[in-house]
């Protein structure tokens, strides 16, 4: 398609087709807002829907390891910005069925050096959060310096 574009005469590269753009040069008008003044507890949503391998209208079944939906934060390299600093992408985490989606989260960075994000940290469909990368373990505490892991045998 031709796209919409807000704020400027064209397109600009963000690393994917992306029919909808907000383009600016400064917060203000660089940014967008949803609001909701509902007078009870609930509030707005991004939903966001994934139908597989079917038309429009037709809800065809995720399978396992889809993904539904990623956000991805892009920055200027000096060429363009169509290289991830990072990404935060849903998937389905399991077998799909009536009213029923197994999800997980995956938090990936994009090494320095490097033109693609990995998965760094997870949270899979029964709540557990999960390390992909089994050896580097989780590190937090000042400069790192407290360290959890397991080598295949015991915890440290």
């Amino acid at each position: 398609g031709n796209g919409l574009v807000v704020g400027h005469a064209a397109l600009l590269a963000t690393g994917s087709t992306s029919e909808l753009q907000v383009i600016g040069t400064t917060t203000a008008d660089s940014s967008m807002a949803v609001q909701n003044f509902q007078a009870d507890a609930n509030a707005g949503a991004f939903v966001f829907g994934m139908h597989s391998r079917g038309s429009v209208g037709a809800y065809t079944v995720l399978q396992d390891d889809d993904r539904i939906f990623t956000m991805r934060a892009m920055g200027a390299d000096g060429t363009d910005a169509a290289t991830p600093a990072g990404e935060i992408a849903f998937y389905v985490d399991g077998t799909p069925g009536s009213n029923d989606m197994p999800g997980r989260i995956e938090f990936k960075t994009t090494p320095d050096g490097s033109s693609s994000s990995s998965t760094k940290m997870l949270i899979d469909n029964a709540g557990k959060v999960k390390n992909p990368v089994d050896s580097a373990g989780y590190y937090t505490g000042a400069g790192g310096d407290f360290r959890m892991y397991h080598n295949g045998s015991h915890s440290y």
